[in-house]
């Protein structure tokens, strides 16, 4: 058994010893408390406009767009852009999302053909002028992207830069440049091939799926504080090309939790005709089926404990096209948002915000606010948070939310029909799965549901009577603290037994009103009016999830201070191989400097913990949990004393110290070390000892370790318990070591 008190240590998939201070302080959101000093803030982050190719409509223009969400001047908007913007609120910031792509036109609509960041500037260009002009006062807008990703379907972009609040349109360029095959390569004419190496065809990079791995890399190495959120995810399954599986979602959240930690799971273009809702097969109740289903895809990324969230927005493209042959989506605060925590007024407080999970997304307003939490033991928790119970402990869920009157639903045009624009909740689920720990990588694509999920309580009416006097109506349920796990919420304002609706509670498949072949302009007015009326009879709002955790159940990871850690994948995967363990029951101490007695602990431990060897150190005594490790690596020239007669097992280990001692033992365990690098790239490469040079430039050339920012290497910086693990998880990844 390993021993209790020594308890943790690391583990983060495809992560480098890059880790700079603004990484940190990009996933220092998720570690904020439940406070008072922020509020909730409405809006979304996928929306087209006129600078799209697939959305030419006029009435596209940015301006308009911007006019719709923020709701400001809306006798702009002609009648045919048929926006229903009479009741809910304005937004409170909005992500422009064209495609990245070749633009075909600029913000007014006219005629321009450039490559995505150049029209990025012209767009944010205009943002700056309207805004100056006194439009959009208070509210935040950010020009981000809809990424073709390589070998999967689609990803909202957001490149944020650490170091200031401008757009980074030189980080966008080069993105582009990279990583986004349909930008046709005459749009590159600034010598980006010299600056940034040869661009593959668009034949060899959109089906590698690794390219699209490699940019969360790239993203997380120089732009930490972006982010990367999957478009409606299940859109191409059951086709050959661009389905996103759930070992896609657990690899791209490995390599970076803070980057990739969510996915539009309420897809937007409900408007749309092909397929069902949003032009997806699989989709239940406008939700996508990764989230619809209870127990599925998003339960079992849960069930791991992973920092998984859930969206909604418009997929805006234009609503009815102007010639009534085609219909897509709702404008921007029309008929879908997110209402995120914001803890300031900047766009990088609310990708914080976003970050942390304390949000929740809704289709046709059915609901206007909600506080969801969860307490016990004289703790509080609300959602993306974590609650910690000793088992036995009750665990009180208490769920406050405000319904409208009255939501956006007006007919395309005049038929009959039972539906109006009402707002009324039936019912609200609660939903709770169990945390049982990360999967081992060989897992990812195997496990697929989580069948400890259930709905623990379904509340109606009779449960939450009427509103207190600030407008909430209020549910309290009690439920026992057994083992660590997570609850949810789903609400709707349908019935439980609804044809072609719900079943037993369930979503059913959304209705595909489609036609085949040529339709009537009849037809089309009787489909676009069968989809805006099926879309507003079913609502249903999700929240994300509370975490409630209970030491020594059936989690691995019992430590208070790992789960919104940026390295928390790593460090549960080495305790669950048993390299690393905790200082204590609770605590794994993540960012506390990694000693030499621990690294040579965690080796001894990789190489199957051998016996035999010997030292003469005297600060090691005979007693201690590393002798043994400390014999067996001292015998195998893995590891040497600071002297002879000196180990000095407390001192923390250094950069470089750490590529020694990895080398050493690749060596002993006859791996291949012929990788190397010059090190040209590091500007302090310089500070290197000879000693260590061959170990750093192998492992540098094998990817072990890179710069720290701005190409530093810093060979002589402590290296943390995380940044160790991290390390070493990829270590066994690279080499395949067992």
């Amino acid at each position: 058994m390993m021993n209790r008190r020594f308890k943790s240590f690391i583990c983060t998939s495809l992560a480098l010893l890059t880790l700079s201070q603004t990484m940190l302080t990009a996933s220092a959101a998720a570690d904020k408390p439940n406070t008072n000093t922020g509020k909730w803030m409405s809006g979304e982050y996928h929306t087209h406009t006129v600078q799209s190719n697939d959305a030419s409509e006029p009435s596209l223009k940015l301006e308009n767009v911007l006019n719709a969400a923020f709701r400001e001047d809306l006798d702009s908007l002609s009648e045919d852009a048929m926006a229903s913007l009479n009741y809910g609120t304005p937004f409170d910031y909005l992500v422009v999302t064209d495609h990245l792509r070749n633009s075909p036109r600029n913000p007014e609509g006219n005629e321009k053909d450039s490559a995505r960041w150049e029209a990025i500037a012209d767009q944010e260009s205009k943002i700056t002028e309207l805004q100056k002009s006194g439009k959009y006062a208070g509210k935040i807008i950010y020009p981000g992207f809809e990424w073709d990703m390589m070998g999967l379907d689609h990803a909202s972009v957001g490149i944020v830069d650490s170091k200031s609040d401008a757009v980074p349109i030189d980080a966008i360029h080069q993105f582009e440049y990279l990583y986004s095959y349909d930008t046709t390569s005459d749009q590159f004419t600034s010598n980006e091939a010299q600056k940034w190496g040869e661009r593959p065809t668009k034949d060899e990079l959109k089906p590698d799926k690794d390219k699209s791995f490699e940019a969360v890399e790239w993203l997380k190495k120089y732009y930490p504080e972006s982010y990367v959120l999957l478009n409606h995810p299940s859109r191409h399954n059951g086709s050959n090309s661009g389905v996103v599986t759930i070992e896609d979602l657990r690899k791209l959240n490995d390599i970076a939790p803070d980057i990739v930690f969510g996915m539009e799971g309420m897809p937007g273009n409900q408007m749309a005709a092909s397929e069902n809702r949003s032009e997806l097969a699989d989709i239940y109740g406008g939700a996508d089926v990764m989230i619809s289903q209870v127990g599925g895809v998003w339960d079992a990324l849960l069930g791991e404990g992973r920092r998984f969230w859930n969206f909604t927005n418009s997929d805006f493209h234009f609503k009815v096209s102007s010639n009534r042959k085609y219909s897509s989506g709702y404008w921007p605060s029309e008929y879908s948002r997110n209402y995120t925590w914001v803890e300031g007024n900047t766009f990088k407080d609310v990708v914080d915000g976003m970050r942390s999970g304390k949000s929740f997304a809704v289709y046709g307003d059915l609901i206007n606010a909600l506080d969801f939490t969860a307490s016990g033991n004289g703790k509080k928790a609300g959602m993306g948070e974590d609650l910690q119970v000793s088992a036995g402990d009750n665990t009180n869920i208490t769920i406050r939310f405000k319904s409208p009157e009255f939501n956006n639903y007006a007919p395309i045009s005049e038929h009959e029909t039972k539906v109006d624009n009402k707002v009324k909740v039936d019912h609200i689920d609660l939903i709770s799965g169990e945390v049982t720990g990360r999967l081992d990588e060989s897992e990812y694509a195997s496990n697929t549901t989580n069948d400890t999920t259930k709905i623990v309580k379904r509340f109606t009416e009779a449960d939450w009577g009427q509103p207190d006097t600030e407008g909430y109506y209020t549910i309290n349920y009690t439920v026992p603290a057994d083992t660590s796990r997570y609850y949810r919420l789903r609400g709707t304002n349908l019935g439980v037994d609804v044809d072609g609706y719900t079943k037993n509670g369930e979503p059913l498949k959304d209705q595909s009103f489609d036609y085949e072949g040529t339709a009537t302009a009849e037809e089309n007015e009787q489909r676009f009016n069968h989809i805006n009326d099926r879309n507003y009879t079913s609502m249903w709002f999700y929240s994300n999830p509370i975490f409630v955790e209970v030491p020594g159940s059936n989690s691995d990871m019992s430590f208070n201070d790992v789960s919104s850690h940026w390295a928390a994948s790593a460090i549960d995967n080495m305790v669950k191989k048993g390299l690393f363990s905790g200082i204590s029951e609770t605590s794994f101490s993540p960012n506390t400097a990694m000693s030499r007695s621990m690294l040579v602990t965690v080796m001894h431990r990789l190489a199957g913990q051998p016996s035999g060897g010997t030292h003469s150190f005297q600060d090691v005594g005979t007693d201690t949990y590393y002798n043994d490790a400390v014999a067996w690596a001292s015998t195998n020239a893995i590891v040497k004393g600071v002297d002879s007669k000196r180990f000095a097992p407390e001192q923390s280990i250094s950069r470089e110290q750490l590529a020694v001692i990895v080398y050493n033992y690749a060596k002993f365990m006859g791996m291949d070390v012929s990788a190397t690098s010059t090190l040209a790239d590091s500007t302090d490469a310089g500070k290197v000892s000879s000693e260590s040079s061959n170990a750093v430039q192998w492992a540098v050339g094998s990817g072990l370790l890179s710069g720290k920012g701005e190409n530093v290497l810093d060979p002589s910086g402590t290296v943390t318990r995380a940044e160790a693990a991290t390390i070493l998880q990829r270590f066994i990844q690279i080499t395949n070591h067992k």
